[in-house]
């Protein structure tokens, strides 16, 4: 599947645990500046696309690109971070919790381990209290 349209990107320095095979995980933002691999626990800032190259990567930080899934996705469901950058399956507005932090929006469903395409666009959803 071709990946085309609007994207914003930023380049910066690989940091913890970004690897040569860190392609399509999503990333964070580091206390020194450097994006970090995101894990189940952080707030995915965007996707990593292409190789880390020389210790620097290119960040999808808004737009669509290509991800790994962590596990079943739901087309049209938010999707956040989970273990090792993978991306997991947030919900659909109505069914996210309480505070839950997205990196964006499954453009199409997915099993573990398959790369997909997804709308990037980091945002906490904070569920009004009923």
């Amino acid at each position: 599947m071709s990946v085309s349209g609007m994207i914003m990107m930023d380049t910066a320095k690989a940091g913890t645990g970004i690897t040569s095979s860190s392609r399509n995980l999503a990333v964070k933002v580091e206390a020194e500046g450097k994006y970090a691999l995101a894990s189940s626990s952080a707030a995915a800032v965007g996707i990593i696309d292409g190789d880390p190259l020389n210790g620097v990567i290119s960040v999808v930080r808004m737009g669509k690109t290509r991800a790994v899934a962590g596990g079943s996705i739901t087309c049209g469901n938010y999707v956040k971070s989970g273990a090792n950058g993978k991306l997991v399956d947030a919900g659909a507005m109505g069914g996210i919790a309480a505070t839950t932090n997205v990196v964006g929006q499954a453009l199409e469903a997915a099993v573990a381990n398959q790369v997909f395409t997804v709308w990037v666009q980091p945002v906490e959803i904070t569920k009004p209290a009923t």
